[in-house]
This record gives structure tokens, sequence and C-alpha cells, in this order.
């Protein structure tokens, strides 16, 4: 004989589903600032350039380490990083595959950005701690 679908059982299977995307998005939203966060910026392996996430910036990085404070559109082998928020992201580079670009906003310890054509590495040091996905025994 065929069940048929009740409210209550419609209810029961919703709101799980429910809760866990407010929940999601709660965290997300308000789990963003790493207090005391760092950016780390190394160009082939050297350190050039480490700013607080607390302090807004924006600065270009050349491919050959070079770190100027204005945005240098017009030469070549570049990555431009802006710090806003207690975030850090690209948001221009010349590099082919724009990957580093593509990777969005970083806040959290252990996150980073990374532009391999140019041998860039932007890493967030210090700060909140990065959230457990699994554990493997």
């Amino acid at each position: 004989m065929p069940r048929t679908v009740k409210r209550a059982d419609l209810i029961l299977f919703f709101l799980p589903v429910i809760a866990g995307i407010v929940l999601a998005v709660g965290c997300r939203m308000y789990g963003e600032a790493a207090d005391g966060g760092m950016v780390r910026v190394y160009s082939d392996g050297r350190l050039v350039a480490e700013r607080a996430l607390s302090d807004d910036a924006t600065f270009s990085v050349r491919a050959d380490g070079e770190v100027y404070e204005d945005a240098r559109p017009g030469e070549t082998e570049y990555n431009i990083i802006v710090i806003r928020d207690g975030t850090c992201a690209v948001i221009d580079a010349d590099c082919p595959d724009g990957i580093c670009i593509r990777r969005g906003r970083i806040s959290r310890r252990g996150e980073s950005i990374v532009c391999l054509p140019h041998k860039l590495v932007a890493e967030i040091a210090g700060g909140e701690e990065p959230e457990v996905d699994t554990v493997a025994q």
C-alpha cells in the first residue's frame, strides 16, 4: 500500500537542511576576521613584503621581487595585492592563467594565494586557527 507524504514528513526532512544552510552562512559571515593576522608575500621564495590584515593597503609586486606602494599596471610581470577589511586578494596580474586573481580573498591562517608564472606566494600567518575539515586516524 503506497504511503502518502505528510506535512510532518516534509518538515522533518527540510528542517535539518535549512538549519545546516543557516549555520554554514552564519559561520562564513562571522568567522572571516583573523585578528592579529599578517600577510606575508614571497617572491621566488624570498620574503618581500609583510603587512597586517588590519591595515588597508594596495601595493604591487613585480616578478623580480620589487615592491611598489602604488599600483603599476603598465609594467610587465606584476601582481597587484589589496588588503581590505581583514582580507587579502590579488586583484590584477599579467600572468597568462589568472588563477591568482580567481583565488579570491583569503583571511585565515594557512590560506594562500599562489601565482606560479611570477613565483609569488601571499599567505596568512598568525591570527585565527584554520578550521578542521576532517580527522584521519
